[in-house]
């Protein structure tokens, strides 16, 4: 079985955390004995691709130089916060078709998988349309809740209608793209973590030079709107001012809102609580897990109509036995099971979100108990080795139902 990845975001170098989960579900895929060629758009630098099973083709789009569309805090918010951006898109998209049919030529792939419906879906359904090959389309959430005008989602409609078959993480991502549309070519397959890796962290480094009894919030993730980490911040400035003294939040991550968080943070008068970690290697990320006691991902739904789709930094506090707040929003409430492994609140609200702080830090035999439940859930649903075999199940049913085509270099 030969699959080629079409996506407009994959780790560019051995540390990028760009799309981490992409690289990982590629090479579990690997280790079952899946060829996969990733098709990747290139980068305005220049670096080393990471090693790996996995072959990793780029396409270029402009002159290396200019090429910013995708990377850095995602194509979406580039095009928000850089509007002349949008003159990059045709070019991306040319680029984009040209290097899929390059590596369709040269891999002789079985079987296109797109990752977001728009642009990589897109471009793979067309390029099926004239050369018979299976298209797998997976939407994984920015795509589905983002796109959200008449046209683009008539689009997206037909998208998925094209494609031999459509995945998403979540049934919500689901519906956000189509209720139409959820049929026999459709499936929910959640992106996964390595459960071993994210079980692993050492707490001891990071801990060292905090008191023993200070307890550590965390929040690991792009520095985006959708993100709510201002809820977050606000919710800790409520707390009264001897739990202040007893806590630190630690924001692991970057994006185009660290520096207003950063500012609204000093005028909460919580500089002294809050730690901006930046970017931090994926290797690390573990001991930041081990060292924390509560973890929040304080999602919200976007100006843009974007959210979370499934939320891939909860299976990774689940996989560290960490006991977990998130919002009800897009599909995290299908990852988080109020009262079992982990905590619900409202979008946007600072109160609730102080609250379940609150509750889980004097409350550690609940906590703990959160805890292990997710460790559980995180292994038997989301370990890569159980996602892959998903994966590769649904390539090998594409394959089985799609007209003979000649296996060979020309397709």
């Amino acid at each position: 079985m030969r699959a080629l990845f079409v996506t407009s975001s994959y780790p560019r170098f051995e540390t990028d955390s760009a799309s981490i989960f992409l690289r990982h579900l590629a090479e579990a895929l690997a280790q079952l004995g899946v060829e996969v060629t990733v098709l990747a758009p290139a980068d305005c630098t220049q670096h080393a691709a990471p090693c790996s099973a996995v072959r990793l083709v780029h396409f270029n789009y402009l002159p290396r130089r200019w090429q910013r569309l995708a990377y850095g805090s995602g194509v979406l918010p580039n095009l928000k916060q850089q509007p002349l951006l949008w003159l990059q898109v045709p070019a991306f998209l040319t680029g984009m078709a040209a290097g899929l049919r390059r590596a369709v030529r040269s891999v002789g792939a079985d079987v296109i998988h797109a990752h977001w419906i728009v642009p990589a879906g897109l471009v793979s359904v067309l390029y099926a349309a004239c050369r018979p090959i299976p298209v797998i389309t997976t939407g994984h959430g920015a795509d589905a809740f983002a796109l959200n005008s008449p046209l683009l989602r008539r689009l997206k409609r037909y998208i998925v209608g094209r494609s031999t078959c459509w995945t998403t993480n979540t049934g919500a991502t689901a519906e956000a793209v189509d209720n139409a549309h959820l049929g026999m070519n459709w499936k929910i397959i959640p992106m996964g973590v390595d459960t071993k890796h994210f079980g692993s962290g050492d707490a001891v480094s990071l801990r060292k030079d905090l008191d023993p009894h200070t307890a550590v919030i965390l929040f690991v993730g792009r520095l985006v709107e959708k993100k709510g980490v201002t809820y977050l911040l606000r919710a800790l400035a409520q707390s009264a001012p001897s739990l202040c003294e007893k806590v630190k939040l630690w924001i692991v991550g970057d994006g185009d809102e660290r520096a207003r968080l950063e500012s609204e943070s000093r005028a909460l008068g919580l500089q002294d609580v809050v730690r901006f970690w930046g970017r931090i290697d994926n290797q690390r990320l573990p001991d930041f897990y081990a060292a924390a006691d509560v973890f929040v991902g304080p999602s919200v739904e976007a100006e843009s109509g974007d959210a979370e789709g499934q939320g891939v930094v909860f299976i990774e506090a689940f996989s560290a036995g960490v006991a977990a707040i998130g919002t009800r929003v897009g599909g995290i409430p299908e990852v988080i099971e109020h009262h079992r492994n982990g905590l619900l609140v409202e979008p946007k609200s600072a109160e609730q979100l102080q609250q379940a702080i609150d509750s889980l830090l004097a409350d550690r035999d609940l906590a703990k108990r959160l805890g292990e439940r997710a460790r559980r859930d995180a292994k038997l649903k989301y370990d890569w080795p159980v996602v892959a075999a998903q994966f590769k199940s649904t390539y090998e049913d594409a394959v089985a139902t799609q007209p003979t085509r000649r296996r060979t270099g020309t397709a």
